[in-house]
Order: structure tokens, then C-alpha cells, then sequence
């Protein structure tokens, strides 16, 4: 093992040489102050070192990668040797193996990357002069001062300005529009509202058109208009605002007196500033210095903001604004736990400045108060897994305008179906013209091998997509031999002419980190497919099929050892035969496993794939490598789906799995009845009535999740009472919760207690009879303070449901389902801004409101509910809707007869 050792202790000194060379060779230009201009008028032989470059440095990668894969490969054989009880006898064979692999092959590729490298780095001199010439601080303040110019603008627009009439009347009638619902004669927090889009839309235009509005000078006092760009510096800001509102020369120094000089002339002012071209997204600080003189204008004055980015509307508003509902509970409990620890304090602010979702204050929340001081939290912060990384990079797109994302919001009935999906459905899009830039920028590394496709240099290509598979084609395209991503569409091809295609171009693309077929038949993988050691995603998509077939991966497949995401959901693929996916388990990368919930349950020792951040249709069984005891590893674990939980032999099993030690998990499925159909699982179906409840309340105790979990399902649970962790205020950030089939539960356990929770599901309960006020919680202030969603189904015993009196116990509650549930006569009050409400057999005889919104006189006017969707059917008791009160027109919805 010594040899092994020390190869491996190379691959840490070759990382090491190769990082530095790279580094070498880019202080050598970032080091050149002069050679901008010169690098410039040589582009093409720049460019052509640039590819140079970039390709010893792949090179390198990949010598690296392979060491990597065979550790990894030795890892799994003494594994395997290990558990068979032969280690002695095969690891000599083992380590004899992977030195001669090493020698021969790997050592030789990671000398040639860093020669290459060494040459790479040897040719930058030839772009780095020393030009005299020249003078930098000139030139510098020069450009400088001519982009300022350029950039500069004022309140009057340039000529006639044609269309944007439906924008510009939106924005008008927003200004113009009187404030009635806050006392008070300063503004305080003035209104933003931003104009965002990429350059050239014509943001500047509509702001400058909006000014010279006729509504828009009569209303406002004053109409102010500052040109930020770039340079966002405050003192300079709000010289040029007061220098816009006294039409003066301002020579006052110093930031303290302009903003007392400021406050004094907008006092008794009602005033409109325009902030065009605005920049700054990262510096909150200044936002609020600059905001700070602007909340002294009369009530009704506002901002309007023009950018290029969301994050910097974002920020604008957080500074003027400074209110977050869903983190004012936890930031209340994060006061208590400093204990008056300035320091803490400090820190903590610094942390969470820009972190404004309620699971990271929640995480912090978690923390000791010694961490926080000395720091120790942002390793919590840090740890980041590439799926956190890449939706940063995502968002930080978005913020910065490249990307435009839609968001829906998902129906009840989606959020309760789709439990490992977000609430939202997003949608990115991208703004022709960036698509145009982007498509231009990668030219020569992305390509679409399409009906129209022409001859190229492909030796320069790293991601491909094809539609067609021609032999002239196929024959082209396998000329492109350093690919990293490859997503081929076989259309038209029969079995044979997809082999034959994907065969040409898997011999020459060894380098692969990504690959996604998609075909209309049966596709079977080649063995030669195991030689991909790159490979870190595989998808196996085939449309069309109606017929069964066992078109399962070739062995090959489980030596891809960096595999990180495979999916193969077909719903028709036959269950493969005994012993085909016993090595599936060898994937010790793979993080993603997506098959269909007819073949999850028969893959064994899922223990041993320690990197899954999601497992589906786990489907526990009474044999090796189907217990309960192969979660216990997988601490990486986001996603659970679990069932045949009565398959647990004892409590004591369910405890080494240690669920509330695994923090990133963040949704679960409890089940205690087998997925999918029996036939395929050959167990005979056990539901919850066969179950012994005492021992099923035992073992529930024994799986709390982490206080990270936000989802949770309990399905089939026999047990008569709760277990002793739900609705337990450690439960943090637990949002969705669904019960359901839980036949013998007798009482519901303290909702009250779980702050966060926004979506709560109750169905099939038949022994619940009542629900008391110790369902509300016993925390200040009571009730589910945070709760959207709420639907209770099939609780035929259930008479009532009766909380504190003069309490808001529900005061965000959007939406009301009461749907099969004969004795349910009472229902706690809820508020008139309710939005959806549906009633569906049930013993409901009215439907009151909350006191805190009754009004105080019976000659005062009573307003109108905000119900947008009203179905109510199969009601004959219900009497009484919010009484005295109107019903609007519901939209997309109506109101069914009431039928007895």
C-alpha cells in the first residue's frame, strides 16, 4: 500500500505545480499595466493562446481526474474484498494493478499536461511589452471623465417619444396616487418603485417622460433628478440632489452638513427623485446613508429608480424600507439568545446582512452564542454543496438582469402531490439579445448539430447537441475530441444505427463530463461505455415506447466511479433480473439516482452509495442490504422517501440511522406501506391496522429529523398518539406538513409550536373527534402564526375544532379546504383577507370571522371579503358566511347550491 500512498501524494505535488504554472502565467499579464493596447492589436495570435492554454490546463484536469478515478476504483475492490472476507488474499493483485495502470498510463498523461502547461506559460511574454509613451494616470483620469460624460443624463427627454403609453400610465398612476393609510406628515419610508431591464429598453426615456408629465408636475413639489452610473459615492449623490433642488452651486464639505441642508429644503415638500443608471447592489451602508436625509419630504413623496439589475432595486428597497414579516419571530428569539453581547451582535448583523430566507436564520438561530463571537458560524455558512453554488450563480444572473425568471406559485393541490418540489415553479428566459451575445462569446466551443448544419472546425468545440446522426455527420462530429458535453436526439435511426453512431462518437470523445441521449426505441449502451472515467452525468431518455423491455445498462456502467447523476425513468423498462443491479452500489460518487418506483425498491445496499442527496421508493425489507439500517451512511441525504417502516425489526434499528444528524435533509416521506404495485415488490400488502401500535410509536420516536428539515409526510403511521418530536419548537423550519391514514391517531400534536409552517394537509384521520386549543400551541402569540394553506379531509368523527377565544389564530391563511368531514360542525375564525375557500361534504354550519377585524360600530362600513375562488357543495347545515359582510364576484371559481 506504500506505492499506492505515494502515488496519490504525487497527484497532491502535480496539483500543486500545475496551479502555480496557471497562476504564473496570468500575474505575467495582470502584473502588465501597459500591455492592454498592445495585447489588443493582436488578438487572433492571443486568442490562439488563450485555446492553447486553456487546453493544457484541461489536459491537466483530466490527468488529475484520472488519478482520482483510480483511488476511487481501489476503494471500491478493497470494499468489496472486505465484505467477502478475502482482503488478504486479493490486495497484493489490487495494489500490483493500480501501479501498473499508474505507471503506464496516468503518469505519462500528467507529465505531458505539464510540459504543456510549461509551454503554454512560455509563450504569455510574447503579449507583455513595456510601452513608454504613455501616461497612465492620464490616460485613466481621461476615460474616465469621457464615459462619465457619456453616461450623464438629465430630466428632459431627447426628441418626440413614441409608445411605452400602458407602462408609462402605470407609473403615473402609481406616483399620483394619494397615501390615506398612515399617519403622520413626513414620508419616513418613501416608496420605491424601479424600472429594470438591459441596456438600450429605453428605462432613461420613460423616466425622462414621466418627469415632463403634466398629473406628475402638478402633484409633486418637487421633481429631482440625479445621474448615478457607476460611481456610487453618497457625498457626491447628495451634492448633486440638493444641487438639483436649489438650482445653486453646492460647496458645502462634509456628508453630515449636505444631509442637514438637504433635510431642511425637503421638509415641507412633497418630491419625486429620479435615481437613473443605478449600479450599486453590494453596498447596503451607502444605500442608507443616502436614503437618510430623503425620509424627512412631505407624506407622498416618491422615488423612482432606473436599472439594469434587480439586485440593485432589491437593495434600494431593502434600505428605505428595512421590514421583513417572516423574520421578525426568529430575529426576536436571536435577541434573547445574545444576552446582550455587542459583539455577538455585531457579527451576527455582518452575517446576515444579505441572507434574507428564513432557513439560514434559522440555522443561525441553532448556533451558540460562543460561535457567533468568535466567528466559528460561517463554517454553517460555508458549507455549501455544488447544487447551493450553482443556484448562487443562478440568482446572481437573474439579479444582474442576464436572466428574467418567471415564478408561479403552485396550487394546493400541486404543493400537497409534489412534496420534493419548491412552492414555486420557475422559468428562465433570456432576453434575445443576450442570447445573441452568449451564442457569439462560445461560438467556438458550443455548437448544435442541426438539419442545416455545415462543416466546422470542431477541434476547439467542448459542448455538443445533435438532432441528426447521418453518417457524413457522425463522421464530422467525431472529429470533436475534446468534448465535455455531448446531449444526442436519435429521431428516425433504428436499434443498429443508434449503436452503430453512438459507438463512433463515444471512441473519440474519452473526455466526457456530461451525456444525454434521447431516442424513440429500445437503445442499448455499448460495453465499451465504462471507458467514460470522466463522466459525471447520464441521462437515458426513450419516448415512443408502449412495449416492456429489459434494455438495462451494460456492467461496464458501475465502473464509472465519478458518476455523479444518472437517470434512467422509463416507465416500461422491465424489472432487470437477479444479481443485474447488485453493483449499482459501486456508483460511491453518485449523488442523484432517478429511476421509475417499480425498480428503486429493488436496489440493493443503497447504504453503500455514500454521496446520495436523494433516495426514492426506498422500500425497507426484512434481508441484507434492504434494512433500514443502509440510511444510516448516507449523511448526505436532502431528499428521503421511505416506506414498509413495519418491516423494522425494533426501535433500536430505526435509532442508529441517526436522522437528526443529517443536516441537509430537508424533506421526508414516512410510509408504512409498500410503494407501487405488490406484484413487482413480491411482499404481501401489510396495512397500518395489522401494525403493533406501541411498538410503531416507539419507532417513530426514534426518527426525528434534523431542525434543518422543512418537509415532512407521515403516512399509514398505526401509533395512537403523536410522536414525542412533532411540534416540537425544534422543528424550525418545518413549512409542509401532511398526515395522512393514520387511522388510530387519536389526538393532533401542538401545530402551534412549529413557527414556520405555511402548509398543513390532514386526511383520512378516523379517530380524531376533537381538536382543542392545545393544537395552537402554548407560545405567545398563539395559533399557526405563519400558516398559508390549510386542508382537512376525511376525519368522520370530528366534530369541531375550537381554539382560544380572542385570539388571531390563522393570520395568514390563504386558502381553506374542508372537503368530507360529516360531523365537523365548527372551525376556528379566520380573516376576511382569505382568498380560496372550499367546502365539500361536511357538517360546517357557519363560517366566522376573526374579532380583530369585526368592526366597532354596526353603522360603520363593513368592506368587502377578498375571496377570488368560493365552492361550496354537499353542505346542508352551513347557514351562515361571514355575516354582514359582501361577497365579490369570485374569479375562476363560483358558489355551488347548498344540497341536502
Amino acid at each position: 500500500m506504500a506505492a499506492v500512498a505515494a502515488s496519490f501524494a504525487g497527484k497532491a505535488v502535480a496539483t500543486s505545480t500545475i496551479s502555480y504554472i496557471i497562476n504564473k502565467a496570468f500575474d505575467h499579464l495582470k502584473d502588465s499595466k501597459k500591455a492592454g493596447e498592445q495585447i489588443r492589436d493582436q488578438s487572433e495570435a492571443l486568442d490562439a493562446w488563450l485555446w492553447q492554454l486553456r487546453d493544457a490546463v484541461e489536459e491537466a484536469e483530466d490527468a488529475l481526474d484520472e488519478l482520482e478515478y483510480y483511488k476511487l476504483e481501489e476503494e471500491v475492490k478493497l470494499r468489496a474484498n472486505k465484505v467477502g472476507g478475502s482482503l488478504h488474499k486479493y490486495k497484493g493483485k489490487i495494489v500490483q494493478q493500480f501501479n501498473h495502470t499508474f505507471n503506464t498510463g496516468s503518469l505519462k498523461r500528467l507529465r505531458s499536461a505539464v510540459k504543456s502547461l510549461g509551454d503554454a506559460v512560455a509563450g504569455v511574454e510574447r503579449f507583455v511589452y513595456v510601452i513608454n509613451q504613455f501616461d497612465n494616470n492620464k490616460l485613466k483620469h481621461k476615460r474616465e471623465m469621457d464615459f462619465r460624460n457619456w453616461r450623464e443624463t438629465s430630466s428632459l427627454p431627447q426628441s418626440l417619444v413614441l409608445g411605452r403609453e400602458e407602462e408609462r400610465k402605470d407609473i403615473v398612476d402609481w406616483l399620483t396616487k394619494a397615501e390615506n393609510n398612515a399617519p403622520g406628515d413626513i414620508v419616513n419610508n418613501a416608496p420605491i418603485f424601479s424600472i429594470v431591464g438591459i441596456g438600450g429598453l429605453g428605462k432613461t426615456t420613460l423616466a425622462q417622460v414621466i418627469c415632463n408629465d403634466d398629473e406628475v408636475k402638478g402633484y409633486f413639489d418637487l421633481i429631482i433628478w440625479a445621474c448615478v452610473s457607476h460611481d456610487f459615492d453618497v457625498e457626491t449623490l447628495t451634492r448633486k440632489i440638493l444641487q438639483d433642488v436649489t438650482r445653486q452651486q453646492i460647496n458645502i464639505v462634509g456628508l453630515s452638513s449636505l444631509h442637514k441642508e438637504l433635510k431642511e429644503e425637503l421638509s415641507s415638500k412633497t418630491f419625486l427623485l429620479v435615481l437613473d443608471d443605478v449600479w450599486n447592489d453590494d453596498r447596503e451602508n451607502d444605500w442608507e446613508k443616502l436614503v437618510r436625509p430623503l425620509r424627512y419630504g412631505k407624506r407622498g413623496s416618491k422615488i423612482l429608480l432606473t436599472t439594469r439589475m434587480q439586485s440593485v432595486a432589491d437593495l434600494a428597497a431593502r434600505a428605505m424600507q428595512g421590514k421583513y414579516q417572516n423574520l421578525q419571530q426568529i430575529s426576536k428569539k436571536m435577541v434573547c439568545k445574545l444576552s446582550g453581547s455587542p459583539l455577538a451582535a455585531k457579527v451576527l448583523g455582518g452575517l446576515l446582512n444579505s441572507k434574507k430566507d428564513s432557513s439560514t436564520w434559522n440555522r443561525i438561530l441553532e448556533s451558540s452564542i460562543y460561535n457567533i463571537e468568535q466567528g466559528l458560524i460561517h463554517r454553517v455558512m460555508d458549507d455549501k454543496t455544488p447544487e447551493d453554488v450553482g443556484m448562487e450563480y443562478l440568482d446572481t444572473l437573474t439579479k444582474k438582469s442576464f436572466f428574467d425568471v418567471k415564478s408561479r406559485l403552485l396550487s394546493s393541490r400541486d404543493i400537497k402531490c409534489r412534496l420534493f418540489d419548491e412552492y414555486y415553479e420557475e422559468r428562465y428566459a433570456i432576453h434575445d439579445l443576450l442570447h445573441e451575445l452568449g451564442r457569439s462569446a462560445s461560438i467556438k466551443e458550443c455548437v448544435r448539430v442541426e438539419r442545416n448544419f455545415s462543416e466546422m472546425n470542431l477541434k476547439t468545440v467542448r459542448h455538443m447537441y445533435i438532432e441528426i446522426t447521418n453518417p457524413t455527420v457522425v463522421e464530422q462530429i467525431s472529429q470533436a475530441t475534446k468534448l465535455r458535453t455531448l446531449v444526442m436526439h436519435f429521431q428516425e435511426q433504428d436499434q443498429e444505427a443508434q449503436e452503430l453512431a453512438l459507438n463512433k462518437v463515444l471512441a473519440m470523445s474519452k473526455t466526457l463530463r456530461v451525456l444525454s441521449l434521447t431516442t424513440n426505441s429500445i437503445c442499448k449502451l455499448p460495453n465499451e461505455f465504462g471507458g467514460l472515467v470522466h463522466l459525471r452525468y447520464l441521462s437515458l431518455i426513450q419516448v415512443g415506447q408502449n412495449m416492456t423491455h429489459a434494455s438495462w445498462f451494460p456492467q461496464s456502467l458501475y465502473k464509472l466511479y465519478h458518476l455523479q447523476i444518472m437517470k434512467y425513468d422509463d416507465p416500461h423498462l422491465a424489472v432487470p433480473v437477479k444479481g443485474k443491479m447488485d453493483s449499482l452500489c459501486n456508483l460511491v460518487s453518485l449523488c442523484h439516482l432517478q429511476l421509475s418506483y417499480l425498480i428503486m425498491p429493488m436496489v440493493p445496499n443503497i447504504g453503500k452509495m455514500t454521496s446520495l442527496h436523494e433516495l426514492y421508493g426506498f422500500f425497507i425489507q426484512q434481508r441484507d442490504g434492504y434494512t433500514i439500517g443502509e440510511l444510516k451512511n448516507l449523511k448526505s441525504i436532502c431528499h428521503l422517501d421511505v416506506s414498509g417502516l413495519d418491516k423494522v425489526r425494533n426501535p433500536e434499528e430505526a435509532a442508529e440511522v441517526m436522522l437528526d444528524q443529517k443536516e441537509n435533509l430537508f424533506a421526508i416521506t414516512f410510509s408504512w406501506s409498500p410503494p407501487g404495485p405488490r406484484y413487482v415488490l413480491k411482499v404481501s400488502h401489510i396495512s397500518s391496522d395489522s401494525c403493533d401500535p406501541s411498538k410503531a410509536e416507539k419507532l417513530l420516536d426514534k426518527l426525528q429529523p434534523h431542525p434543518n428539515t422543512c418537509k415532512l409526510k407521515i403516512q399509514g403511521y398505526p401509533g395512537s398518539r403523536s410522536p414525542c418530536w412533532l411540534g416540537s419548537p425544534k422543528l424550525i423550519n418545518l413549512t409542509y406538513l401532511c398526515i395522512c391514514d393514520c387511522k388510530r391517531l387519536q389526538r393532533l400534536p401542538p401545530f402551534g409550536q412549529l413557527l414556520s409552517l405555511q402548509y398543513l394537509y390532514i386526511s383520512n384521520l378516523e379517530s380524531v373527534d376533537l381538536v382543542d386549543s392545545s393544537f395552537f400551541g402554548s407560545e405567545e402569540p398563539n395559533g399557526l402564526q405563519s400558516l398559508k394553506i390549510l386542508e382537512i379531509e376525511d376525519t368522520p368523527i370530528c366534530t369541531e375544532w375550537v381554539g382560544p377565544e380572542g385570539e388571531n389564530l390563522f393570520p395568514q391563511l390563504d386558502t381553506l379546504v374542508v372537503r368530507d368531514s360529516k360531523e365537523l360542525r365548527q372551525l376556528p375564525n379566520v380573516l376576511i383577507s382569505i382568498q380560496h375557500v372550499e367546502i365539500h361534504n361536511a357538517g360546517l354550519q357557519a363560517i366566522t370571522l376573526s374579532p380583530f377585524l369585526r368592526t366597532s360600530s354596526s353603522s360603520s362600513p363593513k368592506p368587502s371579503l377578498s375571496l377570488s375562488k368560493l365552492i361550496i357543495s354537499f353542505c346542508p347545515d352551513l347557514s351562515t358566511l361571514w355575516q354582514g359582510y359582501s361577497i365579490p364576484a369570485c374569479s375562476g371559481g363560483n358558489v355551488h347550491p347548498t344540497l341536502c
